[in-house]
């Protein structure tokens, strides 16, 4: 018996990953004695009108299969479609990082796996990436996740690779605080200053532990000077943060040195002493010689060779003066000047004074003042004192005098004692002095008396054996002034007493007041100055204004042109002499008196409707060649008429006016303004008619009217007429016009046409 191979079909479906190959699968159908696949052997080989670039879709065609075989079966192959199937793009986040407390950057993603030589441009859309760090995420490492999110690409799908977003140490500025010490101190405590958290953190709640180590290569020898503050990580540490390190300066500053002015003594009145001082504070085991400091200070003091005594002490200051030095400054402290008091001699002056006489003012003596000083700049002068009186005898001389009690403060004192003598007296009498007016009788005649003592007066010299003086005098009762002065002489007197001295007297003749009055005057403006007079009052010794040894003098500033508004002039009267009088002034006065004036208003003619034509004046009474410009005020000329005033208004008044000038009374005359009527021409208006019509209305026209008159101004119509009739013939007859009336015009007429 043969056994033929059963029947089997082979079903043939495809699938090709877009951009990759066909792959085929079969399904088979007619298995026989429960086989299955696993007897088919072969490997199943199609055709297909898909290439690598067609696009995903199904429908593409397979056909001539062949390569499966089995034992017992016989394969037929029956053919199915291929499908193209999406090519699968991948999507990894891109790595990212960050400083600690930075904001995330932006996320981002690389796109891998394109066919065909497919660009990136095919996909659209975005995937949306996440991480789990935050603005206060730790360092260290966050997974970067990405999602579809709108992403899309014709003929692909998409998976997505995740990323890391990896946090870093954020830096801390670690600055050295500045310091300040003096020279030669040591070196303060070194800090620091750290900035730069995030996150709103500060050193507390930063994490930040430890401290920095900071130092300087200053030393306490080191001079001044700005020396580098360096600091190290020392035990700092943090987890979220590194360091950097910014410098820091030591500000090595001057050290002070103390300079004390030295205490100085001298007496009152000397010149100060030379000033020094003494420095103390030096570092570092210096002294002046080895701490660089070079010059000295200047030392003075406000007190002066004439400063007192209990003003002391006195300070003694001291500023930098040459001092210098580059680690040190300089303080100052005061020292003293103490002034001692000076030895003063007082020595009371020797005295003499007449017999009689009061004590004289006893003096002394000083010897040791300083400073160009005197008794008056003694606090207490000293008291003197003497055993004589006003009485004592010249048989008693000399007596003592002592001075004692003197104090001040910038003098120790010493005495020595004067003496008082008392000598005779000497007595003056002396012709007394005298005046008497010029022309009045001689005066009484006496002396005075200088030098009596102890009671003694002039009746003295009027008994026995005393005798008084006589009294003359060279002048008479009309003794000129120009005499002066006349003597008056004493002489003859006599007592034992005194040692008499004549001293002679004047009697001098004074000159008597004479009053000079100018007299006042009067004249009209323009005229003549008149003559000049004065009068006289004071006169003595039947002296007359001829006595005189020069007359006055008599003038005014006024002149023949002098105005009125000027008055008055004054009339001064000067220059008068004589010896025996005393002449004065007195002003009179010159009044000018202002002129007629007239003035006329010119009379004016105008036409009717005219403009009016300038007003004019013409003047009367004008003097020293004034004219109308001279006038401080012109007159107003007005006309009581207008451009249209009418002619049967005529005449109007011109008035003159307001005129002003004080040099002159101002009257005024009128004119008159006369209007005379103008030329009106009437012209009767030619007409036409048929023969045998009625007469057409007889019309005239006007040429003359001023004023904007019409024919509706005129008092008076004219009549119009005409000699044709209805039935007048064939000809030309006169129109005439007449009997038109009006002040303002003079009418003409012109006769008109009527042609039938």
């Amino acid at each position: 018996m043969t056994v033929t191979p059963a029947g089997l079909t082979a079903t043939v479906s495809g699938s090709q990953v877009y951009g990759g190959s066909p792959s085929y699968t079969a399904v088979y159908s007619g298995f026989v004695n429960g086989q299955n696949s696993s007897v088919v052997t072969g490997s199943l080989s199609c055709s297909t009108n898909a290439d690598a670039s067609s696009p995903v879709g199904g429908g593409y065609t397979i056909s001539g299969c062949s390569g499966l075989s089995s034992a017992n079966y016989s394969i037929t192959y029956v053919n199915g479609t291929l499908t193209v199937t999406p090519a699968g793009l991948t999507a990894t986040a891109d790595p990212k990082s960050k400083v600690y407390g930075a904001g995330n950057p932006s996320l981002t993603y690389t796109i891998t796996g394109f066919v065909n030589g497919d660009l990136a441009s095919v996909v659209s859309g975005t995937a949306i990436c996440t991480t789990t760090a935050t603005l206060s995420s730790g360092v260290g490492g966050y997974p970067i996740s990405c999602t579809q999110g709108s992403l899309s690409a014709t003929n692909y799908n998409f998976s997505f690779v995740g990323g890391t977003l990896t946090v870093g140490p954020a830096t801390l500025t670690v600055t050295a605080n500045d310091k300040n010490r003096e020279y030669g101190d040591s070196d303060p405590s070194f800090d620091a200053t750290i900035t730069g958290f995030k996150n709103g953190q500060t050193l507390t709640t930063s994490g930040v532990t430890g401290t920095a180590s900071c130092s300087s290569t200053a030393t306490m020898t080191s001079p001044v000077a700005d020396y580098s503050i360096t600091c190290t990580i020392g035990d700092l540490s943090s987890d979220n943060y590194s360091f950097t390190f910014a410098l820091g300066t030591l500000h090595v500053t001057q050290a002070v040195l103390v300079v004390t002015a030295n205490d100085k003594t001298r007496q009152y009145g000397d010149a100060n002493p030379g000033f020094d001082a003494t420095i103390t504070g030096f570092k570092n085991g210096e002294k002046l010689a080895s701490s660089g400091v070079r010059g000295s200070p200047a030392c003075f003091t406000s007190a002066t060779p004439a400063s007192p005594v209990h003003d002391g002490p006195y300070a003694i200051h001291c500023v930098t003066g040459s001092l210098a030095a580059h680690n040190y400054s300089f303080s100052f402290i005061n020292g003293w000047l103490t002034v001692t008091p000076a030895p003063l001699v007082i020595t009371a002056d020797d005295k003499t004074k007449p017999y009689g006489a009061e004590l004289p003012v006893l003096t002394v003596t000083y010897s040791g003042f300083v400073n160009g000083e005197d008794a008056g700049s003694l606090t207490t002068e000293p008291a003197i004192a003497t055993s004589a009186t006003v009485s004592s005898h010249v048989a008693g001389s000399p007596y003592s005098i002592g001075a004692s009690g003197a104090v001040d403060t910038n003098y120790t004192f010493s005495y020595a004692a004067g003496t008082l003598s008392v000598t005779p007296v000497t007595l003056t009498i002396t012709a007394n002095n005298q005046t008497k007016a010029y022309g009045a009788a001689l005066p009484a005649l006496t002396v005075s008396y200088l030098g009596l003592v102890n009671g003694d007066t002039s009746a003295t010299f009027s008994s026995a054996p005393n005798t008084a003086p006589a009294i003359t005098t060279t002048a008479h009762a009309d003794s000129h002034v120009a005499g002066n002065p006349y003597s008056i002489t004493a002489s003859r007197a006599a007592d034992s007493d005194y040692t008499i001295s004549y001293v002679a007297g004047t009697l001098t003749v004074t000159p008597v007041w004479l009053t000079i009055t100018a007299d006042d005057q009067t004249k009209a403006y323009g005229a003549a100055l008149p003559a000049l007079t004065a009068s006289y009052a004071g006169f003595t010794n039947g002296d007359a204004a001829a006595s005189l040894t020069a007359p006055p003098t008599l003038s005014t500033p006024a002149t023949a042109a002098s105005h009125v508004a000027g008055n008055p002039f004054l009339i001064t009267a000067t220059g008068a002499v004589d010896s025996d009088y005393t002449i004065s002034y007195v002003d009179g006065t010159l009044t000018v008196t202002p002129v007629t004036l007239t003035i006329t208003a010119e009379s004016k003619v105008k036409a009717y409707g005219a403009e009016l034509p300038a007003l004019t004046a013409s003047y009367s009474g004008f003097v020293n060649g004034d004219t109308p410009a001279s006038l401080t005020t012109p007159p107003t000329l007005t006309a009581n008429a207008t451009s249209a005033s009418h002619v049967a208004g005529s005449p109007y008044p011109i008035t003159a006016a307001g005129a002003f000038d004080t040099d002159y009374t101002i009257s005024y005359v009128a004119g008159a303004l006369t209007v005379t009527p103008v030329a009106l021409t009437i012209t009767a208006g030619n007409k036409t008619k048929p023969y045998g019509a009625v007469l057409h209305e007889l019309t005239a026209s006007y040429a003359g009217f001023v004023n904007g008159d019409t024919s509706d101004a005129l008092t008076d119509q004219p009549t119009i007429s005409t000699t044709a009739s209805q039935s007048s013939h064939r000809g030309t007859y006169p129109i005439k016009a007449s009997g038109a009336v009006d002040g303002d015009y003079t009418i003409s007429y012109v006769d008109g046409t009527l042609t039938v």
